[in-house]
Parts: structure tokens; sequence; C-alpha cells
């Protein structure tokens, strides 16, 4: 099931980037990693804060993937010389998760509510970054 939860994710990710691209391929056609620090946060089960460090800061919260399901933070879809792309918010509230967009987009701060189910949980925030890879971070609270 793990598998599919990331399966889903990714495509969901692969999908929205070409969703929202304004051109077909960054100059040369490549594309570059994000800079995430590190790309599975693990934390306590009371009511937790971290902040993770993003070395680029061209990107947005695309959304959180959790249970199979792809939740998306796009606020609008808009038109600009015939072109659709989305826009993002800087944060993202979906029941115990907090995501912020901080420091012009040089961290990311990360806030859970207290864990009480006994049992681990975890989910996996999508960045939008155009012309990025690595655009995934795995989150993990303890029971």
């Amino acid at each position: 099931m793990n598998k599919i939860i990331k399966s889903v994710i990714l495509l969901s990710g692969i999908l929205l980037f070409l969703i929202s691209c304004k051109e077909d391929l960054a100059e040369g056609g490549q594309s570059y990693p994000l800079g995430l620090e590190t790309h599975h946060l693990l934390l306590k089960n009371d009511a937790a804060a971290s902040e993770v460090r993003i070395k680029n800061t061209d990107w947005r919260i695309a959304g959180i993937g959790m249970d199979s399901v792809l939740h998306q933070n796009s606020s609008a879809m808009v038109s600009e010389n015939g072109n659709y792309y989305r826009t993002y918010r800087d944060t993202m509230v979906m029941e115990w998760i907090e995501l912020s967009r901080i420091d012009d987009g040089r961290k990311l701060k990360v806030k859970l509510q207290p864990n009480t189910t006994g049992k681990e949980r975890s989910f996996e925030v999508v960045f939008f970054a155009p012309y990025r890879h690595d655009t995934a971070l795995k989150i993990t609270q303890q029971p």
C-alpha cells in the first residue's frame, strides 16, 4: 500500500507540474534538485513543530498526500495570454497538519497536532517547483 501512495503522489505531482508550466521545458530541457534539507522528517507524538530548509525558493505547497489521496492546495486557475496555470497558497491546513512557506521560501514550517491515535501517522508534502525534481517530503509522527 505504501508503494501505491507513493505512485499516486508522484503521478499527481507530475500532472500538476505539466499543467502548471508555462513552457514545455526549461532551457536545455534540464531539471534541477529542489534542495530539500531532508526527504523524511520524523516528529514526536506531542504537538510538534519543525522547519525544513530548502535551497531553492521557487516552490509552492502543491498538496498533501495521505491515505492514497492527494489533497490539492491550489487557490485558483489563472489565464494569462491564453495559457492556464494554477496559483498556490503559502499555507495549507488540513485536519492535524499545518504547513507554511516561510522566510521568503527558504523554509517549510511543519506544525502537527498531538498524536493521540496510538499509531504512527504519516503524509507527504508535494511541492510545485518548475524544472525541479525531488519535490516530495515524507513526514512521520510517532505514536
